[in-house]
């Protein structure tokens, strides 16, 4: 699972690593209750665009499908933002 996302110029969100974190200025209070609101099924999603290769060597997807995910992690995220 994968709740600490970067968030790309066009919406879209991936993982973010501890060099990113770090590169944010870290992870304060409001990042880990962001964390703690995030629906585990979402955590998964966002953990799915660097998992799905690992989990399935040779799986064959379309092309271009980790950026359209991602796009999709980050409509998700703002929705859900919204919503608060």
């Amino acid at each position: 699972m994968q709740g600490l996302v970067r968030a790309l110029p066009d919406g879209a969100v991936l993982p973010a690593g501890p060099v990113e974190l770090a590169g944010m200025g870290g992870v304060g209070e409001p990042e880990l209750a962001a964390l703690l609101a995030m629906p585990v099924p979402d955590a998964y999603l966002v953990a799915f665009t660097e998992l799905y290769d690992v989990l399935f060597p040779g799986a064959d997807l379309p092309a271009g499908w980790i950026g359209r995910l991602a796009l999709e992690n980050g409509r998700r995220r703002d929705l859900a933002a919204a919503t608060r």
